[in-house]
């Protein structure tokens, strides 16, 4: 992964920033959960949030990789007919 990377080559839906997203996802709600229910002080919530959203990151990415083909075998298994929200000329005509 190349950390300088110029705007028009910057992929916004590429592994890095799945990867990043379940991390925050999942340190928000680790954070929380330690905060609300084990009642965390000082730096160790923040230190044991950030451990346990480590699988959040590898979710993340897993998921940004297996999104291409997952949405080929869901397109394959959910292709409408042709003839689907087409209108059909059965309208009444003015007399």
């Amino acid at each position: 992964m190349r950390i300088l990377e110029t705007a028009s080559s910057f992929d916004v839906f590429g592994p890095p920033i799945f990867a990043i997203a379940g991390f925050v996802g999942a340190f928000v709600i680790m954070l929380a959960v330690l905060l609300l229910f084990f009642q965390e002080k000082g730096w160790r919530a923040p230190a044991k949030a950030s451990a346990l959203a480590l699988p959040g990151a590898l979710l993340g990415l897993i998921s940004s990789l297996a999104s291409a083909s997952i949405q080929e075998m869901a397109a394959q298994w959910l292709t409408l007919p042709q003839s689907w929200g087409r209108v059909q000329d059965n309208s009444i005509q003015p007399t």
